[in-house]
Order: C-alpha cells, then sequence, then structure tokens
C-alpha cells in the first residue's frame, strides 16, 4: 500500500536508530525529515531516477526550436519540464532518437540542415522548456520525453510511485539523519551503502535502452501501466 510522506519520515527514523518505530516523531523532527524528503525528490527527479513523472508530448518544429509551455499557443503542450529524458524526430515514417549537446556547445553545430541531430534543453525566465535543434532550417515533427516537476510533499502526500522508490527515500532520508545526529560511523555506512545500491539499480533499470517511448500518448499519469513498462525495462 502506497505511503505517506510523514510514514516514509519515521520509518527513516527508526531505520537510523533515532527514534524508536512505536514512538511518534516530535514537531522539530517531522519538519526536519520533511525538509529532507523534498530535497531528495527533487534532486533524484532532476537526475531522471523518477521516470513515472515522464510525460510525452508531440509537436511540429520550425525554426530550429521548440517551447514546452501550458499555454495553448504553443506547439508543445505540456508540464514545466524538469528533466528532458528523450527527444526523437520523424525523418518519413521513421522517428530517430537525437543525441544531446550542452546548451552553449549547441551553437557550434547549427547548419542550415533541415534535419536535426542534436538537441539542448534549457528553461526560460519563465519556466517554459526551451529544446534547441542544431539545423536552423526545415520543419518536421517531433517527440519529447521529459520529467515533470513534482510539487513538495505535505505530510499527508502520498507517494504513488513502486515501493522500491519509497524505500529509496527512507534510505536517503535516513543517511541525512545519520549525519544530522552523529549516528556511529559504521552503521552510518550500511545506510548509505543501501541507498547508493538501490541507486544504481534504479539508474540501470532506467537507462536509455530501457525507456525509448514511442507512445503517442500525451497525458501520463504517475504509476500507470506506462510507468511500469519503463521500470521493467520492457520497450514500449
Amino acid at each position: 500500500m502506497p505511503k505517506s510522506a510523514i510514514q516514509i519520515i519515521r520509518e527513516a527514523y527508526a531505520y537510523a536508530g533515532i527514534v524508536p518505530t512505536a514512538v511518534p516523531l516530535n514537531a522539530e523532527m517531522s519538519q526536519e525529515g520533511l525538509g529532507f524528503l523534498n530535497e531528495l525528490l527533487y534532486a533524484w527527479n532532476t537526475e531522471n531516477y523518477f521516470p513515472f513523472t515522464s510525460n510525452t508530448i508531440d509537436g511540429r518544429v520550425s525554426g530550429g526550436q521548440a517551447k514546452i509551455s501550458p499555454d495553448e499557443g504553443s506547439e508543445f503542450i505540456g508540464e514545466k519540464p524538469i528533466y528532458i529524458n528523450q527527444v526523437l524526430y520523424k525523418n518519413g515514417t521513421v522517428w530517430t532518437s537525437l543525441r544531446r549537446l550542452s546548451y552553449e556547445k549547441i551553437w557550434e553545430h547549427r547548419s542550415q540542415c533541415c534535419l536535426p541531430t542534436f538537441f539542448a534543453f534549457t528553461n526560460d525566465s519563465d519556466g517554459n522548456g526551451i529544446i534547441v535543434f542544431d539545423c536552423e532550417n526545415g520543419n518536421f515533427d517531433a517527440r519529447v520525453i521529459y520529467n515533470k516537476d513534482i510539487p513538495p510533499m505535505e505530510y499527508s502526500t502520498i507517494l504513488a510511485a513502486p515501493p522500491q522508490y519509497e524505500q529509496l527515500l527512507k534510505y536517503g532520508v535516513a543517511a541525512k539523519v545519520c549525519t544530522r545526529y552523529g549516528v556511529p560511523p559504521d552503521k552510518t555506512a550500511g545506510i548509505v551503502a543501501e541507498r547508493d545500491a538501490m541507486l544504481s539499480n534504479i539508474k540501470k533499470v532506467n537507462s536509455p535502452k530501457h525507456s525509448i517511448i514511442l507512445s503517442p500518448r500525451r497525458d501520463v499519469g504517475a504509476y500507470d501501466d506506462h510507468a511500469i513498462q519503463v521500470l521493467s525495462g520492457r520497450v514500449l
């Protein structure tokens, strides 16, 4: 059964040996733990450890640039992207995945070619995602797979994610708690090792060879069939 933020926090403090499992956390620890949890949630989402937040949108590119915006006036309508998993363009009937370059490097590869090879990603001052392609001319269909922003959790917020992500957050919060309260080094090292092992496994499962998503679906909800397929490594 999915757990709330406060349940994950309580388990983390108990796992670190700070508070017994049956003893409720005081207000200070609860607030502290929620801060740790949200720090990890944001950081790991930006590093693409949470594919269940991903969304797939299609649009038409012209002029070598596309904007992801919630406004109807944009060709790519979607939530604020935190991380771009993959960008593809349609060449005839074939979808081809593009390679990523840094935002600065993309300008060295700009050309008059009508088909792209590289893309870069940045956010504008309004929080819209801007995808820049290395070709200045030509019109083509593109597909963007990106991670949505995750709002900060409150105590009662339920993490709609597979169980291993609840465990990951528990280990992550517990590791921060160990540092905060001076838990003996051997116990701290053990918890950090468990956190890192789970992160490594999740990263392996979510590697690009497992997450090439060509579905035209636009609205992907948390922890649905799409997410389960990505997490299990089955290519759609």
